[in-house]
């Protein structure tokens, strides 16, 4: 059997990404701050059986809702070896470019765009950087959305593989419903233009529309009950809410998909819908368009929209430089198509594969250093057990962690009641110069230390907690920590 040189192409493409994202991640032994709640929760499986649904490690998140089946499969893998918190997310953030490819291959008719896509795919700034550190059900999920999407077009073919895919899709990540509404709106696509549609897309459609909303009013009644739609956002305080669902910018688009893709991407689209009305692509514009209406509707947040917007649009600029090389082709000077292709890639390596590495290298910088580990495991060992800490949201996860006393909040605020008030009260500690505003606060919030890490000093644009360090709060440091002790009334 002769090998295609197009699958060998593809496999040490992968392989290569792979490998890359491997050396990131493990460059640095430490997951991004937030990964520690899974972390936690993980090991409670191991060690119980069952996720971690009271924790007396947040006294205002003591009530957690998650879903738990991810993390008895990241469980049942991390028994293996521990590797497994980074190996599964880059492992499958590369192999989300096999999809990508035969996506390609179909709506380009062209194996050079093909791999092309996985190219642009595979080094777009947002997507090469994200999930380094996070042992998150993300890349999990977007690798089962791609895939349905490939086999949709043969439906006849892949019933049966389309079914499983949603059904692990939907236990596994809410990534689901933005295939609901792609699907939605392949159909209203397909019908406008006047094509016939396979009544087993309807139904598809609607067995996964019914099935999601009914798995997830399951997993977060309590949650709908007790906040309504802000579920929506997790609960999630408007200031944080901002940043994870905040405002997009052109430039900020470009900057995270890469000038390249984005330009013949869009290109690639127009062409679609307005020149040639080429059905296999509809698949992938509907996906584009049901992500932008749920990144402005704000329902997704912006890095995992631009994440699923960098994939797809790689797949339609693959196709979008391929007619513009035959419109090149076509003209009296066919030589200048080489030149063009020539300055197009000079030009990707600097907009797309440099910020990129770059991107790679900010995002590895969320994760706690090994000198911020050791002193917060320290903390765990001169710090009396009964000791409530105040530590930054962002950090909170990682200082229960590796400390094992018990923080104000952190970064699950899915059950957590005034939210906002709750952030402001602890950004205005970390931002006070008097002593006085800090232990009102310690009444209110029921601390009895504040931890200033280097993160934080960084975060709040100060060395040191207060102008001069009050009576009331004697400071000593561990580590790189500096710890404020609350010794005038307030805490526990």
């Amino acid at each position: 059997m002769k090998l295609r040189w197009d699958l060998v192409l593809l496999a040490v493409l992968v392989f290569a990404l792979f490998w890359i994202r491997m050396e990131l991640s493990t460059s640095t032994s430490a997951l991004s701050y937030d990964s520690y709640l899974s972390v936690r929760n993980v090991e409670n499986i191991i060690e119980t059986g069952k996720p971690l649904r009271f924790d007396d490690l947040s006294v205002t998140g003591s009530r957690r809702i998650t879903n738990p089946v991810f993390d008895y499969l990241l469980a049942g893998l991390v028994l293996l070896t521990p590797l497994m918190y980074k190996l599964l997310p880059n492992l499958f953030m590369a192999l989300l470019l096999i999809p990508v490819f035969f996506i390609g291959l179909r709506v380009t008719q062209s194996r050079g765009a093909a791999l092309v896509a996985v190219m642009l795919a595979g080094t777009g700034p947002i997507v090469f950087s994200s999930y380094l550190n996070t042992p998150g059900e993300a890349p999990i999920a977007l690798a089962l959305f791609l895939a349905i999407l490939a086999m949709i077009h043969d439906i006849d073919r892949h019933i049966f593989p389309i079914i499983i895919s949603t059904i692990l899709l939907t236990f596994i990540s809410p990534i689901v419903f933005i295939l609901v509404l792609s699907l939605l709106a392949i159909i209203v696509l397909l019908k406008v233009e006047g094509f016939g549609l396979d009544e087993r897309v309807n139904e598809l459609f609607y067995f996964t529309l019914v099935l999601g909303v009914w798995f997830y009013v399951i997993i977060y009644k309590q949650a709908l009950f007790t906040h309504g739609i802000k579920v929506l956002w997790q609960n999630l305080p408007a200031d944080l809410a901002l940043i994870s669902f905040g405002n997009i910018t052109l430039l900020g688009v470009l900057y995270a998909l890469g000038v390249v893709t984005f330009l013949f991407g869009t290109f690639g689209v127009y062409h679609v819908l307005f020149e040639t009305r080429e059905r296999t692509s509809y698949s992938i514009i509907g996906a584009i368009l049901a992500t932008i209406v749920m990144l402005l509707l704000r329902t997704i947040t912006v890095s995992l929209g631009l994440v699923i917007l960098a994939v797809l649009l790689s797949i339609m600029a693959a196709y979008g430089l391929l007619i513009s090389v035959r419109y090149v082709r076509l003209t009296k000077a066919p030589w200048m198509v080489y030149p063009i292709v020539g300055i197009i890639f000079v030009f990707f390596v600097f907009s797309a594969v440099f910020p990129a590495l770059i991107n790679a290298r900010l995002s590895l910088q969320e994760s706690p250093t090994a000198e911020d580990i050791a002193s917060m495991r320290q903390l765990g060992i001169e710090l009396p057990a009964d000791v409530v800490l105040l530590a930054p949201v962002k950090e909170s996860a990682a200082v229960q962690y590796f400390s094992g006393h018990q923080t104000v909040t952190d970064s699950d605020f899915l059950l957590v009641e005034r939210g906002d008030e709750l952030v402001k009260d602890i950004d205005s500690v970390y931002t006070s110069s008097f002593s006085t505003a800090v232990m009102g606060k310690a009444n209110k919030l029921g601390f009895t230390h504040i931890l200033l890490t280097a993160a934080a000093q960084r975060q709040y644009g100060r060395e040191r907690l207060l102008a001069s360090d009050a009576f009331c709060l004697p400071v000593q440091q561990i580590g790189n920590i500096l710890i404020y002790t609350v010794v005038c009334g307030g805490g526990a």
